[in-house]
Order: C-alpha cells, then sequence, then structure tokens
C-alpha cells in the first residue's frame, strides 16, 4: 500500500544551505523508489490553520521504504542538513 511523506517548512534559516539540502535529497528519492508528488509549489489553507510555509509530499511504496529510505546511510546526514537550513516537521502516512 502506498505511503507518503510529508514536511511542511515552518521557518527557514539559510537558504543556501536549504538549497544544497535540495540538490543532494533529490536523487535519493527515485533510488529508493520515491516519487515527487509535491515540491515547495504555491498551497492554499482552506481550512484552519497550517503552520508551515513550504509544503513537500512524496510518495513510496509503503511505510517500510519510507523506514529504510529515511534511516538510510546516504538520507541521514542530508536530513541532518536540513535541519539546520529549517525549522518544520516531516510524518510519514499509509495510504488508503
Amino acid at each position: 500500500m502506498a505511503a507518503y511523506v510529508v514536511y511542511t517548512m515552518h521557518e527557514l534559516k539559510d537558504p543556501e544551505l536549504f538549497a544544497e539540502y535540495r540538490k543532494a535529497i533529490a536523487p535519493t528519492i527515485p533510488a529508493h523508489g520515491g516519487r515527487r508528488k509535491a515540491a515547495a509549489g504555491a498551497f492554499e489553507v482552506v481550512e484552519g490553520e497550517w503552520p508551515g510555509v513550504m509544503v513537500t509530499i512524496l510518495e513510496f511504496d509503503d511505510m517500510e521504504t519510507i523506514r529504510r529510505w529515511y534511516s538510510s546511510d546516504e538520507v541521514k546526514p542530508v536530513m541532518e542538513m536540513r535541519q539546520k537550513a529549517a525549522d518544520g516537521s516531516l510524518i510519514i502516512v499509509e495510504g488508503v
């Protein structure tokens, strides 16, 4: 069953480092079977409040594939780069 990574950025602290992160993370997604569904595009809040300034959605085949991707040796240091460059929240969610 498909599963998704949903990231929302709350605050960009270092634009240059975040640009480096985006270049570094991009090839790891398809290498692990992932697909970009939405990445830094325009969004609109239609109900309630949304704490972010940017949203990214990635699709993978299942939750286990996401866990392997996220915890892989190639991705861990890249995620640390993102965490230094921006404050945000990341969840993984199983599709229907």
